[in-house]
């Protein structure tokens, strides 16, 4: 069974009719709230915000000599985005490539050593022993000198023994023209004389190297004149020996130190203060001269006490 019985709430007492007191009607309409004893919220008080730099301000706008004008804030350039700043990382500069050098001929020129001839150029020797002209100019038509940057020619010794003078200048000429036509137009070509022999045939190489020199100022060429490796310096009548091939090399690093100055530049020579000459007093003991005159003191002293 269901209590009818309603349980009275204290929201109903306050507000049934019957509980009404001779009160106003705003108070019987104002309702306690949870808060209304705590104490009144008071305004903070107001801070001063005064700039102590403000004087200085003042004084910036007086100056004469600052441009205070309105419209100078309106200037476009002014008001333009700023470039950022450019990269100071320096880029590492690229190395310079070594100029390339081939040498061309018989068992002469195979005893050049590269590294000796230049250190500082990249020397390839395509010599081969027992070459004659024709044979170099087949190897000139196979493509060694097509990226050369210079070019040396020693043949034609081996050309005395077989060919007349005639075809001997045939072939120099035709392998002159060949060799012009397959290289680069920046590089220098020279020609090396032919040597003096003792085995026969000995004769025709004075014409042969005249010829030759008529060919390189045709072309515009270098032609080395070895005459300074004579005889005496051929160890088997044919082929020079260590002093005769150091003259021949050295033609060869004159004629590369002019079509290339870089590849052989001097490193800073030391500078030798002269040592003063210092005047030797009348009467003075062997000894004392002896020091003080001039390279005494790097010799051995013959008065020094053993």
């Amino acid at each position: 069974m269901v209590s009818t019985h309603t349980q009275t709430t204290y929201r109903d007492v306050l507000c049934h009719p019957s509980t009404k007191t001779a009160t106003s009607k705003e108070e019987w309409n104002k309702v306690p709230t949870r808060h209304s004893n705590s104490p009144p919220t008071r305004s903070p008080a107001a801070v001063s915000t005064s700039n102590r730099f403000a004087a200085l301000d003042q004084a910036s706008t007086m100056s004469p000599n600052l441009d205070t004008h309105p419209a100078a804030s309106s200037n476009p350039a002014s008001n333009a985005p700023v470039a950022p700043p450019k990269s100071t990382e320096t880029k590492p500069k690229a190395k310079p490539t070594k100029p390339k050098v081939v040498l061309l001929g018989d068992s002469i020129m195979t005893r050049i050593k590269c590294d000796r001839l230049s250190r500082s150029a990249n020397v390839v020797n395509a010599a081969v022993g027992g070459r004659r002209i024709e044979q170099v100019r087949s190897d000139i038509v196979s493509g060694k000198c097509t990226d050369a940057d210079s070019v040396i020619v020693h043949v034609g010794t081996n050309n005395l023994k077989q060919d007349n003078i005639d075809t001997i200048k045939t072939k120099l000429s035709q392998m002159c023209n060949t060799l012009k036509t397959n290289i680069p137009s920046h590089c220098s070509v020279a020609v090396s004389s032919i040597l003096p022999r003792d085995k026969p045939p000995v004769q025709n190489i004075d014409e042969c190297n005249e010829f030759l020199r008529d060919l390189c100022k045709e072309h515009k060429w270098t032609y080395i004149n070895n005459s300074a490796v004579t005889t005496d310096l051929l160890y088997d009548g044919l082929h020079p020996d260590t002093r005769g091939m150091s003259f021949l090399a050295k033609n060869y690093q004159n004629f590369l130190r002019s079509a290339h100055p870089s590849l052989f530049q001097q490193g800073r020579q030391k500078s030798f203060q002269r040592k003063p000459q210092f005047i030797v007093p009348p009467g003075a003991p062997d000894w004392l001269k002896f020091l003080l005159s001039p390279g005494g003191s790097n010799t051995v002293n013959p008065y020094r006490r053993r």
